[in-house]
């Protein structure tokens, strides 16, 4: 596994990188998200260790500069401030987990292999549905991971596919919670209550207000989601 770690305190920048290392992982560090973005067009990582309070390019920052380069791999944000409301965000801007400082290395290492699990699992699902599909009047071109309305198309990430796909395949049935979470981010992957829920809601922005297309993913209170 390749890792790209950014973080300003030297001390902890090397610890980690002696970590990782330890493990037989390849590690690139950056000591700002300047510095990070660089490396990243050359350092081709599996998952991607920031922390959120850096001169320069911020965490938060960085991690939307990477998801609008087009960078989809796992993002992993390390902060000293833990509040529920900055792990909402850093989900909502296309970070995968969220890990406040102190930590012990053994949680972090716990983390960072199971976002990888969850990405390669991801990748394998992609590999076996590759044909183009229509949900409503939208057509998803898996082969493009992309989105398609109209005259407009919008770029979609692996999990988002997986969503889709499963979407596609339950005939307007009502898909669970459970279901979803199983299907998208794998057996072993108990996220915070509220991470799907932002989930969908950044899937929706994508479809319907980037896209401009009809509801696709439509709400059962209580019990999950269907297609719109």
């Amino acid at each position: 596994m390749k890792i790209l770690l950014a973080d300003d305190d030297r001390n902890i920048r090397n610890g980690l990188t002696a970590l990782f290392k330890k493990q037989g992982y390849e590690c690139c560090a950056a000591a700002d998200g300047r510095e990070a973005l660089k490396l990243a067009q050359s350092f081709r990582a599996d998952l991607y260790v920031l922390d959120i309070m850096m001169p320069h390019i911020d965490g938060t920052q960085l991690c939307i500069k990477l998801r609008a380069k087009e960078y989809y791999q796992p993002i992993l944000l390390l902060t000293a401030f833990d509040s529920p409301e900055l792990q909402i965000q850093g989900l909502n801007i296309g970070a995968d987990d969220y890990l406040a400082k102190p930590f012990h290395p053994e949680t972090l290492l716990a983390r960072v292999n199971a976002l990888y699990r969850r990405s390669q699992y991801a990748e394998n699902q992609l590999k076996q549905c590759n044909a183009d599909f229509m949900l409503g009047e939208v057509s998803i071109k898996p082969g493009y991971m992309q989105a398609h309305f109209r005259n407009q198309q919008i770029s979609i990430t692996a999990r988002e596919l997986n969503f889709l796909q499963l979407l596609f395949s339950s005939n307007g049935q009502i898909l669970t919670k459970d279901q979803i979470l199983n299907h998208c981010w794998g057996h072993d992957y108990i996220p915070e209550s509220r991470a799907l829920d932002q989930f969908i809601s950044t899937l929706r922005n994508k479809l319907e207000k980037k896209l401009g297309s009809a509801r696709v993913i439509q709400t059962a209170h209580g019990l999950g989601y269907r297609l719109g």
